[in-house]
């Protein structure tokens, strides 16, 4: 495991392998809803107030395609929502397409947890344009 993959996940408001859940957390659940925009607003609601977590494999992406947690979340805040994931297990989630201070297009898949009111960077990458179409908002038909 790479030095600054460390660094990234032992930060305090990153991923916490070892995050306290409730005792049954699954029946906990939030019922799902298809507001897109209710979605994203909580994430950027948690971002704002530092409490989000990143996924050990958003983190892996992350190095892969070189980007900075600070363009994630830029992206993420001006960002806006392309796809919906309602029914995801264990918690709702939204695709963001959002944009890096270099003007390049971001992928984000977050999930918001309502019990613990965190917000969750399952993955994060660079759009590939053979599989998206030219403003990487909907994905091209094969």
């Amino acid at each position: 495991m790479s030095m600054r993959r460390d660094w990234l996940l032992q930060r305090p408001y990153g991923r916490h392998r070892g995050a306290p859940r409730s005792t049954n957390w699954r029946s906990q659940r939030a019922p799902c809803y298809s507001a897109q925009v209710a979605i994203l607003d909580e994430v950027r609601a948690a971002l704002n107030s530092r409490q989000y977590r990143i996924s050990g494999h958003a983190v892996d992406e992350m190095l892969a395609d070189a980007l900075g947690e600070r363009d994630i979340l830029s992206a993420t805040l001006a960002g806006e929502v392309i796809e919906d994931y309602p029914k995801a297990f264990p918690f709702p989630a939204c695709l963001v397409l959002g944009r890096t201070s270099d003007v390049t297009a971001v992928h984000a898949v977050w999930a918001f947890d309502r019990t613990s009111w965190y917000a969750v960077l399952v993955t994060v990458y660079r759009p590939d344009p053979a599989r998206w179409t030219a403003d990487f908002r909907t994905r091209v038909k094969r």
